[in-house]
């Protein structure tokens, strides 16, 4: 679904079908790591973002992924665990993005809202809708 190089390009990371998130060496081509593996019933991990290495945060290899059952999952890539978990419900999400500085993300999806989240405490900061379907002022 995507792909995205870290931001010392030392990895690439791929979004796959099955829910799995899929790290590669950069500089080798080999996997490094393999993420949210061995889950039964998962959906389309829809896209991925690195964390910025700016953020407050000194924990580095940081990615957030979202997925169409509404899940925003935030993983250490070099050791593999899930750090933090927020369910979109009735969502199915297929966009995230970071503020360059990373104190926020932002995540988009069938609900036609824009979800802007604190990176330090990932809570909801704002809920940005508008315009109706099929037509927007």
């Amino acid at each position: 679904f995507c792909a995205r190089f870290s931001p010392d390009d030392l990895y690439l990371a791929a979004a796959s079908g099955c829910g799995s998130i899929l790290v590669y060496n950069a500089l080798t081509g080999k996997r490094a790591f393999v993420l949210n593996c061995g889950q039964e019933d998962r959906l389309p991990t829809t896209q991925l973002r690195w964390r910025p290495q700016q953020a407050l945060s000194k924990t580095k290899n940081v990615l957030v992924s979202v997925s169409a059952d509404g899940r925003v999952l935030h993983w250490h890539a070099s050791s593999g665990r899930c750090l933090h978990e927020i369910v979109e419900p009735d969502n199915q999400l297929f966009c995230v993005d970071y503020m360059a500085d990373g104190s926020q993300f932002a995540t988009a999806g069938r609900r036609r809202e824009v979800h802007v989240y604190d990176e330090c405490t990932k809570k909801l900061a704002a809920v940005l809708s508008g315009g109706e379907e099929g037509r927007t002022p």
